[in-house]
């Protein structure tokens, strides 16, 4: 739920997920913000860590969800 309605950018959102820990720059590939969401690929196997320990996040001060996408 975070996108560029709310004003979120790509490096926004690169600089919140490389703050957390266990993730860093080499992980994060794609990313794509549209209107009312945003897509992360999350490299090297860690994007199911992910999900599972962090249900939300903080991005430019504004709390979002974080879920796998249904595409396999």
């Amino acid at each position: 739920n975070a996108g560029k309605k709310k004003k979120i950018r790509v490096i926004d959102i690169v600089g919140a997920f490389s703050n957390l820990p266990g993730i860093n720059n080499e992980d994060i590939g794609v990313v794509e913000v549209q209107d009312s969401c945003s897509y992360v690929d999350i490299l090297n196997y860690k994007g199911e860590g992910l999900v599972k320990k962090y249900k939300e996040i903080s991005i430019k001060k504004k709390i979002v969800k974080l879920r796998k996408d249904r595409q396999n």
